[in-house]
């Protein structure tokens, strides 16, 4: 990314950035899902580094707009056919798009953050596309995977309940959105190991103690609060998080 490409310098197009996020992804109520990205992306940004990013999937476009603040370089890959049009057009001059699907990517360099973010869920199988993503990490990167909870509080009150079955049934939500499994941990572990990755560090994103769609309008300070105090609890959030490295690394 140069001034001349931009017509701006970077510092100038994180201000920009900045401002855009303070005034319209930082209101004081909104959407969980798009709230929960944004908690998602500050999450990998605690454990990434470097300044050259993949990431797959742009969801609502909050994910995308906070992980364009901190990398200089950003390519999104998406199957979607409007997936970038959920992106603030703003910001999309500053991301590469592909419009594949993920296993289809061909990358023409490497990166030294790969974010796998609510996708090995859907995908056949997800210990494959682990391994190709080792192929993607430039020297002393590191691979993000964001997947739900199989026990996290809202499946476990579902449980209770005789919604489910088992916390790791499929509801039609799940069926709806295309999921193949929910993760327990140790299911995620298992295929993080069979890889051939091993992992740096583990957090879980979020208490969730009801379904999504009513808790869209709770205000932003207390799913903040949901967000740090489920940082103690990382067996009872919404998601899990991990990030991975190639073993012996």
């Amino acid at each position: 990314m140069t001034e001349d490409i931009l017509g701006m310098s970077q510092d100038s197009m994180a201000s920009g950035v900045r401002e855009m996020a303070t005034a319209e992804w930082c209101g004081p109520r909104g959407h969980f899902a798009r709230i929960l990205r944004e908690f998602a992306a500050e999450t990998v940004l605690r454990h990434a580094r470097g300044g050259r990013a993949l990431a797959c999937g742009c969801g609502n476009g909050a994910m995308v707009a906070a992980l364009v603040r901190r990398f200089p370089e950003l390519v999104v890959v998406d199957s979607a056919d409007n997936g970038a049009a959920s992106v603030d057009p703003r910001l999309s001059r500053w991301v590469e798009f592909r419009h594949c699907l993920i296993e289809e990517f061909e990358a023409e360099r490497t990166f030294d953050a790969v974010i796998l973010a609510w996708v090995l869920e859907h995908v056949p199988d997800p210990r494959s596309l682990l391994r190709r993503a080792q192929d993607w990490l430039g020297p002393g990167g590191t691979i993000h995977v964001i997947v739900p909870n199989a026990g996290s509080l809202h499946r476990r009150l579902g449980q209770a309940m005789d919604l489910l079955s088992e916390v790791t049934d499929l509801s039609d939500a799940d069926l709806t959105i295309g999921h193949r499994r929910v993760y327990t941990w140790p299911a995620l572990r298992a295929d993080i190991g069979s890889a051939g990755l091993h992992v740096l560090a583990r957090e879980g994103i979020c208490l969730k103690p009801l379904p999504s769609a009513q808790m869209g309008e709770w205000p932003s300070d207390l799913l903040r609060g949901l967000y740090l105090a489920g940082r103690e609890l990382p067996d009872l959030c919404s998601e899990i998080y991990a990030a991975c490295a190639p073993a012996g690394r």
